[in-house]
């Protein structure tokens, strides 16, 4: 564990320190000028950003939750240059805690910008932009295509529909002057004749249904009130009962010795 500290603390730097320098060199060469528009951005390109930014707030909150000192006191035990690389000693201006907390935020907001440049120098390298533009471009040509197809299909569908309707009525239309032109005025008569039946007919079995209906309802009503009789008749007969058999009592204990 203290050679891989050796060698992060010190290897790294320098190759970091040459992404740094070729993205900011790409950086300056590709910035455009005021009156140019900006570059378009994929938006899987934002999104990939995006979940990367939000992946290291969580990584520097969590590392932030972290005691740098005692962990690395436990990996480099017996090795105090080494530690006081990384934790100077005290001095009465800065004191060891407050030292302690700015060496362990400068160390993971240095770790943030590494992997921050890295993943900007990756894409710009392995030209990850401009083929996810390429990609959205493809997707939207296909969505696109795929619209156009739809929408000829529905309006040539409407179209079809469109012209049987209209032919189905110019049909209509023609059979019934056919007819209107053939007929005699006696088979219009008789036509006429025919339809004034059905209509009375119709008529009549409206009458019919409506006379069914209050019929049934004068049956419930008499059916009630039959029922509201037959209760009444009961209850009398047994105040009745009830009457009688107290004055055949009244009568035995009025001969009574």
């Amino acid at each position: 564990m203290k050679s891989n500290i050796d060698e992060w603390w010190k290897a790294p730097e320098f190759k970091f320190k040459e992404v740094m320098a070729t993205t900011q060199v790409q950086q300056v060469a590709a910035s455009p000028s005021p009156l140019t528009a900006p570059p378009r951005q994929s938006v899987r390109m934002k999104r990939m950003q995006l979940i990367l930014q939000k992946a290291l707030d969580v990584s520097v909150h969590a590392a932030s939750l972290v005691d740098l000192r005692a962990c690395l006191e436990s990996e480099c035990s017996g090795d105090e240059e080494l530690l006081a690389a990384f934790f100077p000693p005290p001095s009465p201006e800065r004191p060891e805690h407050h030292s302690t907390e700015e060496v362990a935020a400068q160390a993971v907001l240095s770790l943030r910008q590494k992997v921050e440049t890295l993943f900007q120098w990756l894409c710009e390298t392995h030209d990850v932009d401009a083929e996810l533009l390429e990609l959205e471009d493809v997707i939207q040509q296909g969505e696109e295509r795929r619209l156009r197809q739809v929408t000829a299909q529905e309006d040539e569908k409407k179209e079809q529909d469109k012209e049987e309707n209209q032919t189905e009525k110019e049909k209509k239309e023609e059979e019934q002057e056919q007819e209107q032109d053939t007929a005699s005025p006696e088979a219009r008569i008789r036509a006429e004749r025919l339809r004034a039946k059905q209509d009375e007919h119709k008529e009549l079995e409206a009458l019919v249904e409506a006379l069914e209906a209050r019929n049934k309802e004068l049956q419930k009503v008499v059916e009630e009130k039959r029922r509201v009789a037959t209760a009444d008749v009961q209850r009398m007969q047994r105040t009745a009962s009830q009457l009688e058999e107290v004055s055949h009592l009244a009568k035995d204990y009025a001969t009574a010795p």
